[in-house]
């Protein structure tokens, strides 16, 4: 299964480290590989303010994809390194 985080580096106010914005269920043989694709919204990059405003802010926000979660937990049982990267929202 491929699992969709989305972490906002630069947020103004606390938020989740990485937040599942999607999957997809994906089954490839030894040596195989797969191209999947997904949609990256607005929506998915708001937040909460202070004020109990949701809103989106500019800045950057990492886009992380594997089998588990992108925290150390799943490193140290065995998950390999999801693949990573970053891009910037501008407003």
């Amino acid at each position: 299964m491929a699992q969709i985080y989305l972490s906002d580096l630069e947020a103004s106010v606390p938020v989740p480290l990485h937040t599942l914005i999607g999957f997809q269920r994906v089954r490839l043989g030894p040596g195989e590989s797969k191209t999947i694709e997904f949609t990256v919204t607005p929506e998915m990059m708001m937040l909460f303010d202070d004020e109990g405003q949701q809103r989106l802010e500019p800045g950057q926000f990492r886009l992380s994809v594997g089998g588990c979660s992108p925290g150390a937990r799943g490193r140290a049982l065995g998950a390999p390194q999801p693949v990573s990267a970053v891009f910037t929202v501008i407003r």
